[in-house]
């Protein structure tokens, strides 16, 4: 399941994880990983072709640069407040 958000950014929930991704521009997405499971999440950053966000994601999540805690928590305070970041 996708929901589109108003900035461009969007969600997709399987079984035990949810992403959420923002694309900063065209070309650079940022990428949450949320374990619900484990009450978990990390966040990766990561150039794409930008032909379709869709799809490009799961190249960040699989190959993307982690991001710092204190980054990652900027982008997403939500997740921040509701789960502990994966070192």
């Amino acid at each position: 399941m996708s929901k589109l958000h108003y900035d461009g950014s969007f969600v997709i929930e399987k079984e035990n994880h949810y992403y959420r991704i923002v694309p900063l521009d065209m070309h650079i997405l940022v990428v949450a990983s949320v374990n619900k499971t484990a009450g978990v999440w990390g966040a990766y950053i990561g150039s794409v072709g930008g032909t379709n966000h869709k799809e490009e994601w799961r190249m960040v999540q699989d190959w993307g640069t982690k991001l710092a805690k204190h980054i990652a928590a900027a982008i997403f305070p939500e997740l921040n407040k509701q789960f502990a970041y994966r070192e």
